[in-house]
């Protein structure tokens, strides 16, 4: 072989060799050359020394020797870091970078790393050479120039939720609270207010309306009746009842007072009557007497339920009154129970923390233990 050029990646871009053929111990019968992209192939035995051109853009100039064209002066090629290695390409003549291979060892100048090496083709070395834990959850623990620096604040990474806001506690270190006002959905905005419909918008602010509402005050009367005897009860009936323009209702019925359960809201929709009375008819009876048989442990079951309001001339006050039947079964006797509520109310902006009205709470008074 005679000479042989590899390009950056390895390729053979330039081969010429000559070669004879002949059995062992005997002449030569088969002469013969190899010339792979060696130049023009003017180099002829006997000119040595005569220009040529080899075909490698990497050599500025050629000559013959031995009947090949053999080229001098290769154009140098730097690498450009560390983690380059640089060589020229004979066919375009231009140097070409590639990569050292990963783990080559190298030195990234930075004190604060150890176990430096290349990483596609980047010098990079791992953090931890000096300790920079200075206890504190807060500070974010940097190395600079071989020395710790605790001057900059840990930053907590946000967790994707609009409603909380992200800090670092000295002790907890990155944790969160809630935004006030922020919401996802409107049980998000309850704000305990009976007398406003609390509303997540659009741009996830609370947003409280004020209703028409009315502070009730009266009277509750309850007979519970067994086997040819009756027990009666009477209590203060305080509350709230908010009136919708839309021809709804709604009376919070409190929570039980065995469980501490808060009872569903009696909600329905207002029928004129009459005597320009507005009937209460409820729609969800059936949540709040399932709610009522949980509180007491025995099933209620509920038959008469009337109630009624009428607005007064000045349109701030309001009456009304209902009246409430129900049977329940103790120790296999049955007992009847009848109540009746009187009340007037007064038209209000707000009543925050409303006290019960509804049928859940009448029931309540009457009911055997």
């Amino acid at each position: 072989m005679l000479d042989v050029v590899y390009a950056p990646d390895g390729a053979v871009t330039t081969f010429s060799a000559d070669f004879e053929q002949h059995c062992e111990g005997g002449a030569a019968a088969l002469f013969g050359s190899i010339r792979f992209h060696v130049g023009n192939g003017t180099c002829e035995p006997g000119d040595d020394g005569a220009a040529c051109d080899d075909g490698d853009a990497c050599s500025a100039a050629g000559h013959c020797e031995g009947g090949v064209c053999i080229g001098a002066v290769v154009t140098p090629c730097d690498a450009t870091g560390q983690c380059q290695a640089a060589a020229c390409d004979p066919a375009t003549g231009t140097c070409v970078m590639r990569a050292r291979r990963d783990g080559a060892p190298c030195d990234d100048g930075d004190a604060c790393t150890f176990a430096d090496g290349c990483r596609a083709g980047v010098c990079t070395g791992e953090p931890g050479a000096i300790d920079c834990e200075d206890g504190n959850p807060c500070t974010a623990d940097l190395c600079h120039d071989g020395r710790c620096d605790f001057s900059q604040p840990t930053v907590c990474r946000d967790d994707g939720d609009p409603c909380t806001e992200e800090y670092c506690d000295a002790v907890l270190g990155c944790t969160s609270r809630r935004v006030p006002g922020c919401c996802h959905t409107n049980a998000d905005c309850v704000d305990g207010d009976a007398c406003t419909e609390d509303i997540c918008g659009a741009d996830g602010r609370c947003v409280s309306h004020p209703l028409s509402c009315w502070t009730i005050t009266g009277q509750v009367s309850a007979t519970a009746s067994a086997a040819g005897r009756s027990a009666h009860a009477t209590r203060r009936l305080t509350g709230v009842l908010v009136l919708g323009a839309d021809g709804s209702y709604r009376a919070p019925n409190g929570v039980c007072p065995e469980t501490g359960r808060e009872f569903p809201d009696e909600v329905g929709v207002t029928v004129p009557g009459r005597r320009g009375r507005l009937v209460l008819k409820a729609t969800n009876l059936a949540a709040v007497s399932a709610a009522l048989d949980d509180c007491v442990g025995r099933h209620l079951r509920l038959g008469v339920y009337r109630s009624w309001v009428k607005l007064l001339p000045d349109l701030a006050h309001l009456r009304g009154g209902a009246t409430i039947t129900a049977s329940t079964r103790v120790r296999g006797v049955t007992v009847t129970l009848q109540v009746t509520e009187r009340f007037r109310g007064t038209r209000v902006v707000s009543a925050p923390g409303a006290a019960a009205t509804g049928p859940a709470a009448a029931l309540i008074t009457a009911a055997p233990p």
